[in-house]
């Protein structure tokens, strides 16, 4: 009679098991899509703000070509017939 919690473990330990097996599934499934974990609690603010970040990262690491370059290219090697 002292056992009778045992025969209640097991049901409880297959439920717990498929639980973790879901769960884990569905955070493996969704770093492979996005390539990242899920981050939890994201709300607009948060999507804003790494749409803004990755913004400058990009604009950080882009070439930039001033107007002045533009401006001698065109007048310089355009008139003189220069082509490059």
């Amino acid at each position: 009679m002292g056992l009778q919690w045992l025969e209640a473990a097991l049901p409880l330990g297959i439920i717990a098991g498929m639980l973790c097996i879901m769960g884990n599934a569905q955070y493996y499934i969704h770093k492979v899509a996005h390539g990242r974990p899920k981050h939890v609690g994201n709300d607009v603010w948060d999507v804003a703000m790494e749409r803004r970040d990755k913004k400058l990262i990009e604009s950080l690491f882009r070439p930039q070509i001033s107007p002045h370059f533009w401006k001698l290219f065109f007048n310089g090697f355009v008139r003189n017939k220069v082509l490059i």
